[in-house]
């Protein structure tokens, strides 16, 4: 709409100038519908470019975006009137530096409103040579900003005829500009985010480690090309399946599944480090070393997990090898083991065995330390179990216990012996639920727990609820026992094959110990099944059990 010489009555153009103002408004109205949800913006410019065009009267209506490094600019969209040619492939990544008064006028956010070109400054002589090699006689040049910056403009010109422009249709093109600044703006930060989700999806799908992401029921969500390849599955074969039903194996699925209700319960904010089994859809156990984190949505509530893996089965296997080397005793990362015995003995042998392999070692004890100390072959932490307070005691609190097993990670193996003895000073109930906290925590944590315990202590049902919190210690050898055992089974073995059961002094006085280790080590022989025991009028006496007897048959 520009303002031409003419010789109407003057409220004849007052009101022609109120209908094309009305007729802006609409137009302005009807552009911002257009970029409501965002379709095609390229087809959204391209239309709102016409309407305007149109409605101005102009011969070309246009957008020039910048590049990204501002160094140059191009003719994005078009539009032109009929009869009038086409200028778009022709201003394609014009370089800004050869416009120096057309970019300063943009960057310093003006208008630049031309009504004949040959009235244009001496310093924009560059700028009047193009136009004038495009016939264009006036224009109008309105910056167009998003996110603060200037990233374009769109230029109104008139190859026909020279005229002024009315300030208030400036004002609405100036809202038109606007309108394709935020729509570009909003492209642009839509693009940038999707580009960040395509990046994260192909790290998540191409990334060498398995990726899984499960919702807060433990159904598979998403899971990735290696996550499939160990599965030995198609994804879609197990997107939608239940996690802990269909892939954790079935002995250690109450223990894991109790595990991601405290992730998604908040309990625990994330794993830093576990390993647990898998099975693959072709029937074979994995082992993977997970570290999972929670998942969180847009109202902050958590909506699943999100876990990274490696395949570390391999490497257990070698390790496997070694231990079975260089340790008498199965014995594995993450799991709260129990020996049941009068004396620490199996514990001990099991203790020092993973200090071979470089385990940290941590002992909390009743035994004082230069006791306990001369029976472990290397360097550990020692905590001392006293009610006793001085520097090198803590009190059998399960408070205490579990700060110190709190700080450790991954390759430790804590040693709690006697633990009969805090028992006795805060009662079962809440040495149980200690136990089980300790047990969680090597769990999450990756350390190995050892308790020792004396069995006749307890109450038989005191001892079934502890015995449920851990796994027995297992010899990889079964005829293998620590050396005092040993020896008693060895001088059964000599009586009984000469028609002999010893007594339990008989046993005592070949050995020269004492009649109170005498009785634990027979005591514990018997409760492994290796001997049988009689009694003969006041006398005890044994002889070798059927599995005992094993021992001795090469």
């Amino acid at each position: 709409m520009k303002e031409y010489r003419n010789t109407a009555p003057e409220n004849l153009v007052h009101d022609t100038a109120i209908v094309q103002r009305l007729e802006f408004e609409r137009i302005v109205s009807a552009i911002s519908a257009r970029f409501v949800g965002m379709g095609d913006i390229a087809e959204s410019i391209d239309e709102s470019l016409e309407m305007i065009g149109q409605t101005s009267n102009a011969d070309r209506a246009y957008l020039f975006l910048y590049g990204m490094d501002g160094k140059t600019m191009s003719n994005s969209n078009e539009w032109c009137a009929p009869g009038i040619e086409p200028q778009k492939k022709n201003l394609q990544d014009l370089p800004s530096s050869i416009f120096p008064w057309w970019t300063d006028q943009m960057n310093q956010r003006k208008i630049i409103h031309i009504s004949d070109i040959e009235q244009m400054p001496e310093e924009a002589s560059v700028e009047k040579s193009l136009l004038s090699q495009q016939g264009i006689l006036s224009l109008l040049v309105i910056p167009v900003i998003s996110d603060d910056s200037v990233v374009g403009f769109i230029g109104f010109d008139d190859v026909t005829r020279t005229g002024e422009w009315f300030m208030e249709d400036i004002a609405i093109l100036g809202t038109v500009s606007e309108i394709i600044g935020n729509a570009l703006g909003r492209e642009r930060a839509e693009d940038r985010v999707r580009r960040e989700r395509e990046r994260a999806e192909s790290y998540f799908d191409l990334a060498p480690v398995f990726m899984l992401a499960l919702d807060v029921e433990g159904r598979i969500t998403n899971i990735n090309q290696r996550g499939c390849k160990i599965l030995c599955a198609k994804r879609e074969e197990l997107i939608g399946n239940n996690w802990f039903e269909q892939i954790i194996p079935h002995d250690s699925v109450n223990e894991i599944r109790s595990l991601y209700s405290g992730l998604v319960a908040g309990d625990i904010e994330s794993i830093e480090y576990f390993e647990a089994s898998i099975m693959t859809c072709q029937g074979d156990e994995r082992i993977i070393a997970w570290h999972i984190s929670q998942m969180i949505g847009e109202s902050s509530e958590i909506i699943g997990t999100l876990s990274s893996g490696e395949d570390v089965t391999d490497r257990r296997l070698t390790e496997e090898q070694m231990r079975r080397r260089l340790m008498k005793y199965k014995l594995q990362d993450g799991r709260l083991y129990m020996t049941k015995e009068a004396v620490p003995e199996i514990s001990l042998q099991a203790f020092n065995d993973l200090l071979k392999l470089n385990y940290r070692g941590v002992v909390i004890s009743r035994t004082p330390k230069e006791e306990l100390l001369c029976q472990i072959e290397r360097d550990c932490v020692h905590y001392w179990l006293a009610e006793m307070r001085n520097g090198e005691t803590i009190p059998p609190d399960e408070s205490v216990i579990e700060e110190i097993l709190e700080d450790l990670r991954g390759k430790a193996v804590i040693l709690i012996d006697r633990i009969e003895y805090v028992i006795s000073k805060i009662g079962f109930e809440r040495s149980l639920a200690c136990v089980q906290r300790l047990r969680e925590l090597a769990y999450i944590r990756g350390f190995i727990v050892i308790l020792s315990i004396d069995p006749l202590t307890l109450k038989r049902e005191e001892l079934r609820l502890l015995e449920k919190e851990g796994r027995d210690v297992e010899a990889y050898d079964e005829s293998i026992l620590h050396e005092s055992l040993s020896e008693v089974l060895d001088l059964v073995h000599k009586q009984n094959t000469i028609g002999l059961k010893p007594s339990y002094s008989d046993i005592g006085n070949e050995l020269v110990i004492s009649k109170p280790t005498m009785r634990k080590r027979i005591s514990q022989l018997i409760e492994l099944g290796y001997l049988r025991e009689d009694t003969v009028g006041r006398m005890k006496i044994v002889e070798l059990a059927e599995k005992g007897k094993q021992l001795f048959r090469s």
